[in-house]
């Protein structure tokens, strides 16, 4: 374990992001759906314990203080720096905090001997935009030879077509015939 100076536990905790955030507290788990890219974070206990306390005014002693207490071992600032750096990877954090060594998960690890789910670990993934999850108004399809209707001929996007022509806006629709862009497909 690392042993710091003095001025380095004195250090103040940068600011959890608030904007554009969703927030679900559970039982052993928080949930956040970050509104502006669209992923879903689950922290667990423990991060989410640290990422509740990134207020500006949180030093680095203090929350080793509380995590020691809470988690009932002996807890150092290495394992807090990891937690922070989870939530800036996943863009939960204002600002970056950094320490001079960087704190890898394996060396963590390494040090305490926690159950796995006391580690400061934040799992994410990429929602769907609104697009992406409107179904499909006729056969699902991955080739044009799987769209039997003479109608939806071709297969764009995972969806039988009328239309060849795929599209981002309106002005990409150039046939009289299909002149709408509907989710990335030119429809009449």
């Amino acid at each position: 374990m690392k042993f710091l100076s003095e001025d380095t536990g004195n250090l103040t905790l940068p600011k959890s992001r608030t904007k554009d955030l969703v927030v679900q507290s559970l039982k052993n788990e928080t949930l956040v759906y970050d509104l502006k890219s669209n992923k879903a974070h689950n922290l667990n206990e423990t991060v989410a314990f640290v990422w509740n306390r990134c207020d500006g005014n949180t030093n680095l002693n203090q929350i080793v203080k509380l995590l020691t207490e809470k988690l009932n071992t002996k807890i150092d600032i290495d394992f807090v720096s990891l937690a922070l750096n989870e939530l800036y990877e996943s863009s939960l954090l204002e600002t970056r905090f950094e320490l001079e060594n960087k704190v890898t998960r394996r060396s963590v690890l390494l040090n305490y001997a926690l159950p796995t789910i006391a580690l400061p670990i934040v799992l994410s993934l990429a929602a769907p935009t609104p697009a992406q999850t409107t179904s499909c108004q006729s056969t699902v399809c991955t080739t044009d030879a799987d769209c039997l209707d003479p109608a939806r001929p071709f297969c764009i996007n995972n969806c039988c077509s009328a239309s060849p022509i795929v599209c981002t806006s309106d002005s990409d629709c150039t046939d009289p015939v299909f002149p709408t862009c509907v989710n990335n497909m030119c429809v009449a």
